[in-house]
């Protein structure tokens, strides 16, 4: 039962892994053997994520970060490509992307902080699973998991 959710030799990529869940979510794959690449569009935090996860004993993943602007087209197919350039494929897609922004009633709330939000949590989780659903459909094997928590 100890190896019932191994993932060894899986590829995972965490976008939004740079902190809270989507960062122990990524901890947890990493864990059970997958190689993961953790995605947001900082950089800095995500080393330091990685980092903390190299840091545990108990983990022997490789684990990587990548910039991405999860609401980005071009962005998205650059992670994705690069992901499969340094590991050769793609098994599972978390995406852990997203923006709130609940600061007015509706009747108040401008319209640039709404297409924001949009292209972010709806528009970028489409690609997402657009570009990685590509990769998945050609080797007929994968999971895309979205997680939007508004």
């Amino acid at each position: 039962m100890k190896d019932l959710f191994r993932l060894d030799g899986k590829v995972a990529v965490v976008m939004g892994g740079g902190g809270g869940i989507g960062k122990e979510l990524a901890r947890g794959l990493a864990f059970q053997g997958a190689k993961v690449a953790i995605a947001s569009r900082d950089l800095n935090k995500l080393e330091k994520v990685v980092a903390e996860i190299k840091a545990d004993k108990d983990i022997k993943s490789e684990v990587a970060a990548f910039a991405v602007d999860g609401a980005d087209e071009k962005s998205i197919e650059k992670l994705a490509n690069d992901v499969v350039a340094k590991w050769g494929t793609v098994d599972i897609l978390v995406r852990f992307t997203r923006v709130r922004h609940f600061k007015r009633l509706a009747v108040e709330y401008p319209m640039n902080d709404w297409d924001f939000m949009f292209n972010v949590n709806v528009r970028g989780l489409f690609i997402a699973c657009k570009v990685f659903g590509k990769i998945m459909v050609a080797k007929k094997s994968g999971k895309i998991i979205n997680y939007l928590l508004w």
